[in-house]
């Protein structure tokens, strides 16, 4: 446990991650034990091989819970591979939300040429770009003295590509709001439909939480550095 009291801000900073990781971790395992009779359904009733939108979603439930876990746990790792386990399920989770996004754009669209063709090349410059911030980070290993002894933690000095991906993120699922709008508005006469109606809706707040938690998230994460830290709120 750290130390709470300690006047240092970097250990004030790893204390409150260290208690936000545990609300994090007791809400995903009590949203996870909720829907696990879903779950079970829906893999159930998948014929094997499960089709993609089905391995999107698993693996993004398993990577939040996965994360969660290892940041509880934290393991003491050389600094660079550090930063990398703590990255990689965040991002895990990040490309497979926007997946499972794409797959109901392209379902809108009918599978339309041009429009897979934008989607998919969206989206795998999404996951170029997020391999390599996983790959090419810049660590640095700082050690805090506390009341209670001496406090590692590692940083990455590169949180520009963090940055940069979190904004891409938001602008391909905004397409992907957009594109799926266009298709809406040119089917307004099935508005009455409640399939309709749901889309539209599901869409339009998507929209309008990603706004407000994805836009201060980048600015929080401009003005600190820990891998960790980061890493935890960019799975926000």
């Amino acid at each position: 446990m750290l130390d709470g009291q300690s006047p240092d801000p970097n250990a004030q900073q790893l204390f409150a991650l260290q208690k936000c990781t545990f609300v994090l971790l007791g809400i995903i395992i009590w949203e996870t034990f909720i829907n696990l009779y879903y779950d079970w359904r829906l893999v159930r009733r998948q014929s094997w091989p499960w089709p993609p939108a089905t391995w999107a979603y698993l693996i993004s439930r398993l990577s939040v819970l996965s994360f969660v876990i290892i940041v509880g746990i934290n393991p003491d790792l050389d600094c660079a591979v550090n930063l990398r386990v703590f990255y990689v399920l965040p991002y895990l989770v990040i490309s497979t939300s926007s997946l499972l996004i794409a797959f109901r754009t392209m379902a809108v669209w009918s599978y339309d040429v041009r429009i897979v063709v934008i989607v998919l090349v969206g989206w795998l410059f999404e996951l170029g770009l997020s391999l390599f911030t996983i790959i090419d980070i810049n660590p640095r290993r700082i050690v805090i003295m506390t009341p209670s002894g001496a406090l590692v933690h590692c940083e990455n000095e590169s949180t520009w590509r963090i940055i940069f991906n979190l904004a891409l993120t938001f602008v391909y699922n905004t397409l992907l709001f957009v594109l799926t709008l266009i298709v809406l508005w040119r089917q307004r006469r099935a508005s009455a439909h409640s399939l309709w109606r749901r889309l539209w809706t599901q869409g339009f707040v998507w929209l309008c939480l990603s706004s407000v938690i994805l836009l201060p998230t980048i600015g929080v994460i401009a003005t600190t550095s820990s891998g960790a830290f980061n890493a935890c709120l960019s799975l926000i």
